[in-house]
């Protein structure tokens, strides 16, 4: 569930990473870009996660290449792995599976991994946007799960049924 929050302002623009991650991504950080609201050169979410977990689980990224795609073309792989990190290329989609497994994602982690990666092929603006509201919407069960152990609301509310 990480935080990636896009702002327009008059002298550039602000990307925030924040700490709501369940795969522990906690940067923060601001780029301006001269354009107001575009940001060139800065790698989305996805990198930046993907960044995170080949570096706490593998020596480099030719041995994660290596690991996640048995039998392809090494050297393109690690190619298109550098570009990908750098964020001149979305995540490669018929891969992305293969390297969860080699990360060894499970659960609600490798589905943020492979939705971050279904974004990073849209526009920044979506993905600001997507991610804006899981970090919404983590704050908000955080909330209700503070009220009930405090007696404020119900444990398990009623659900009406339909008529």
């Amino acid at each position: 569930m990480g935080l990636t929050l896009v702002e327009k302002r008059s002298a550039g623009c602000a990307l925030t990473m924040g700490s709501m991650s369940p795969i522990g991504i906690q940067a923060r950080g601001t780029f301006n870009s001269p354009n107001d609201g575009i940001i060139f050169g800065v790698p989305r979410q996805f990198s930046v996660v993907l960044k995170s977990l080949i570096d706490a689980g593998f020596p480099s990224g030719r041995a994660f290449i290596r690991a996640a795609e048995r039998g392809r073309d090494e050297d393109s792989g690690a190619a298109y792995l550098s570009k990908v990190l750098a964020g001149t290329k979305p995540a490669p989609l018929d891969r992305v599976e293969g390297w969860a497994n080699a990360l060894g994602l499970t659960g609600t982690e490798r589905a943020h991994f492979l939705s971050l990666a279904e974004l990073s092929h849209g526009p920044e603006t979506v993905e600001a946007e997507y991610l804006r509201m899981r970090q919404e919407l983590a704050e908000l069960r955080s909330a209700v799960r503070e009220a009930r152990q405090r007696g404020l609301a119900p444990h398990r509310p009623e659900r009406q049924k339909p008529e």
